[in-house]
């Protein structure tokens, strides 16, 4: 509930001015009653009051100026939901672009897209109808228990018997719903991911024909949400019925003590005509406490979810101290041994190599040696222990985390496309670059000729995740974005593995030029790829096994050879 309370914060002005105009409202509604009591005191006794024609103007009058005054609370208030919605959405994205890579191993994109639209739509109901429904019902309820106290107190005391039952009612079934709210809300974030999981993984489920499967899975989870959902419907649609009736029990309270002092003659009908408009009126206050209160349990359940994810701290930032990139690009990995969070061992152990500005790295291995696990690191997108990795002598920790990124460019062996044009996947790395400088990029990554042969050339959607082009495709429109960055540091992380030899070839040609100057780190479990390296690093199980040239690693015994003796079989016969 104080979470929501700081949430309105930001907006008080905008809501005490709605508020002040929903009470100037509920205000002007209490003269209603009074006018039409007035008038039926007149006709009852034919004495001169209030006459029906001056009574009909009055209340075309006041109702004029309620709808005017309606309008302005229902534009402060709601208005400040809908600014709220805008502004915790944008919030919340982008402290999502802050957070580290354990935080998504930890979350599935399933539940954090439901935070963020489910949830925030609750939320934004607790802020905007239920402030609404909370005061409009508060001021009604004061009003109308003042204009009946005017009129009668004991009838007062006896409409308003069933209050503390009520009470009771909201306090307990309250309880109940946040928590099982709670649990609605889980539910439907594991019903999101599964649906994310299907449709992402569409061409797998279908290749392997587990549609039926998939639908199976669906099929329980979303059980499991609509058992969730009834157990929640089914306490709160209480509400409504439980008040009720407590207010038909003061109705009829009502009724029984007021006709009795109409027939003592110490009320006029007027005057009980009026007490059952007074009355009229408060049951909306006693319906809106059940809605309200399932509407503020709701967006307090889903403000919890949503703070427990602001309040996530990223493992990666800045230091008070951070330091700009430094001029020299040498990069040292000293004693570098690092364990994925969860792992139940070691990915890299005491690994030490250095690699002087303007220089070429190779690291190969077979597929679980570590190899990506250093280029992670160097981008802090998991972060190394103080001290084991450096660039031109400076600890990457020590480094401001936004030039070290913008220095240090990584082509993953499986990357990301957006469901943009070629050319903005391409421009993405720069977005300022001409198109020229985009087309140079794609030459040197052999897919320019590949692209002009599209429909549209480099206007071509390429879709999600670049879901209409081929594997080596993607790659190499990867490593041309990388390229087109111009970075001070090149990490090539497996990034051939979907293009055939002679393709690899080609490009491993045009990227010798395009990395000469530039310290870069080839990852690759292809040694065509590194041949050309000043050093290679050869690791198995975490660990450097072999280091060394080509040339030297060719003729010694060990892991590097026989890899050379496979990948030579294997060309054979491809050929």
């Amino acid at each position: 509930m104080s979470s929501l309370l700081r949430c309105l914060f930001a907006y008080r002005w905008r809501i005490v001015a709605g508020l002040l105009l929903l009470a100037a409202v509920d205000a002007l509604a209490m003269a209603l009653p009074r006018l039409v009591g007035h008038v039926v005191d007149g006709l009852a006794t034919a004495a001169v009051g209030v006459s029906p024609a001056t009574a009909a103007a009055w209340i075309i009058a006041i109702t004029v100026c309620m709808t005017a005054l309606r309008f302005g609370w229902r534009w402060c208030l709601f208005g400040a939901a809908r600014q709220l919605r805008r502004d915790l959405r944008v919030r919340l994205h982008d402290h999502l672009l802050t957070l580290s890579a354990p935080f998504y191993a930890r979350n599935p994109t399933g539940e954090l897209m439901a935070v963020v639209t489910n949830d925030l739509d609750a939320v934004v109901m607790a802020c905007g109808f239920g402030v609404m429904a909370a005061f409009d019902a508060l001021f009604l309820a004061l009003f109308a228990c003042t204009a009946l106290a005017l009129i009668d107190p004991r009838l007062t005391a006896v409409a308003l018997t069933p209050l503390p039952l009520i009470a009771l009612f909201v306090l307990l079934a309250g309880r109940a719903i946040h928590r099982r709210f709670e649990r609605v809300q889980e539910q439907f974030g594991r019903l999101t991911e599964n649906v994310r999981e299907a449709v992402a993984g569409v061409r797998v489920v279908k290749s392997y024909a587990r549609e039926a499967d998939f639908s199976d899975a669906f099929a329980r989870v979303d059980d499991a949400t609509v058992r969730a959902n009834r157990r929640l419907i089914g306490l709160s649609s209480s509400f409504d019925p439980v008040i009720a009736a407590l207010s038909g029990v003061a109705m009829a309270a009502v009724l029984w003590w007021g006709g009795r002092t109409v027939m003592a003659g110490t009320l006029s009908v007027g005057g009980f005509v009026a007490v059952t408009s007074y009355l009229a009126l408060m049951t909306w206050p006693m319906m809106a406490i059940g809605w309200v209160v399932n509407l503020v349990q709701r967006g307090a359940a889903s403000m919890a979810r949503i703070d427990r994810i602001l309040a996530e701290r990223p493992d990666t930032a800045d230091a008070a101290d951070a330091r700009a990139f430094p001029d020299d690009t040498g990069v040292a990995f000293t004693r570098l041994t690092f364990r994925y969070p969860g792992a139940n061992r070691d990915a890299l152990t005491d690994l030490s190599v250095s690699v002087p500005a303007g220089r070429m790295l190779g690291v190969v291995g077979r597929t679980g040696a570590g190899k990506s696990t250093l280029a992670l690191l160097l981008t802090r997108i998991h972060e190394p222990r103080p001290g084991t990795i450096a660039i031109g002598g400076v600890d990457v920790r020590a480094l401001r985390l936004r030039e070290l990124r913008r220095a240090v460019a990584v082509v993953p062996q499986e990357p990301l496309l957006f469901a943009l044009s070629v050319r903005e996947n391409l421009a993405f790395a720069r977005p300022d670059a001409d198109d020229a400088a985009i087309e140079i990029a794609a030459k040197i990554a052999a897919i320019h000729e590949e692209i002009t042969a599209f429909p549209d050339g480099y206007a071509t959607i390429v879709g999600e995740r670049g879901v209409t082009l081929s594997g080596g495709q993607k790659q190499r429109i990867a490593i041309a974005r990388a390229l087109l960055a111009e970075p001070r540091i090149l990490v090539l992380d497996d990034c051939l593995s979907a293009v055939d030899v002679r393709t690899e070839g080609a490009i491993l040609a045009q990227l010798a030029g395009a990395t000469a100057g530039r310290t870069t780190i080839v990852i690759s479990h292809r040694l065509a790829a590194v041949e050309h390296a000043d050093e290679i690093l050869v690791l198995d199980d975490g660990q450097v096994v072999q280091r060394g040239t080509h040339a030297e690693l060719s003729r010694a015994d060990g892991l590097y050879g026989r890899l050379a003796t496979w990948q030579q079989q294997d060309a054979r016969v491809v050929e």
